[in-house]
């Protein structure tokens, strides 16, 4: 009996090994790994819709891609996703929203160098930006994203930039930045009509054969992760006005 009664134990022993609960956080849905994978996700989020030389951005971005996991970046992540949301909708109440995302991510991109080796990494592979040229400047890769042609132009580099200044400024929501007229660059910060999510445009006139003058322009959002289309079509909307000033 007492063998019998021995066998019994064990199988029980055994049983209760089986169901024994894990240590906490131990499992994939454990409650440490769910913390760890809500961090995950939030990070990816702000790395996907914050920009990077923001002072949030350059810590999640920092953590992610060149592998710095720092207890600052780790704080960083989860207080962005506790404070942005609070912030856009009580700061852009009280403040605005331009001066609102001024404080948070900066209006204005900047210049950009066309030019530059690392031009087309600069423009990310968000779906948020516009791209118009002349025609061929452009090749491989890079062409492919050209969305308009800008045609070449018989007026002169002043008269030129006087009518893309003007067809820009005629448009709703829209801000000077910067503007030399030696360099033959301007730049405007476009503004959306209700959140006040800010662009950056970036114009460069361009000598072309025949001692004709085209441009160069770049448009793209500064905050989000798509701009539904928005800057291809403010692009348009600018040749169009300037075909029209220049004809």
């Amino acid at each position: 009996m007492n063998r019998e009664f021995g066998r019994v134990n064990e199988q029980m022993e055994s049983a209760r090994t089986r169901i024994r609960p894990r240590q906490f956080g131990a499992t994939a849905g454990g409650p440490a790994n769910c913390l760890d994978r809500c961090f995950r996700a939030g990070r990816t989020w702000l790395t996907t819709y914050l920009p990077k030389d923001c002072g949030w951005g350059q810590l999640v971005h920092d953590e992610r891609h060149n592998g710095v996991k720092t207890g600052r970046s780790r704080r960083a992540v989860l207080l962005a996703l506790l404070i942005i949301p609070a912030l856009v909708v009580t700061g852009g109440a009280f403040m605005g929203p331009r001066s609102f995302w001024e404080k948070v991510v900066g209006n204005d991109a900047g210049a950009i160098d066309f030019y530059a080796p690392d031009f087309e990494q600069r423009l990310g592979a968000k779906p948020n930006i516009g791209l118009a040229t002349p025609a061929d400047y452009f090749t491989g890769s890079l062409g492919q994203r050209v969305q308009h042609i800008v045609p070449n132009y018989d007026a002169a580099p002043a008269e030129l930039i006087s009518a893309i200044e003007q067809a820009m400024m005629a448009l709703p929501n829209i801000e000077l930045a910067k503007k030399d007229m030696a360099a033959g660059t301007l730049r405007f910060i476009r503004f959306s009509p209700t959140i006040g999510f800010p662009d950056t445009i970036n114009v460069q006139l361009v000598e072309r054969a025949n001692g004709q003058t085209s441009f160069l322009a770049l448009a793209r959002a500064r905050v989000g992760y798509s701009d539904l289309g928005m800057n291809a079509k403010l692009l348009g909307q600018l040749i169009a006005a300037v075909n029209k000033a220049t004809a």
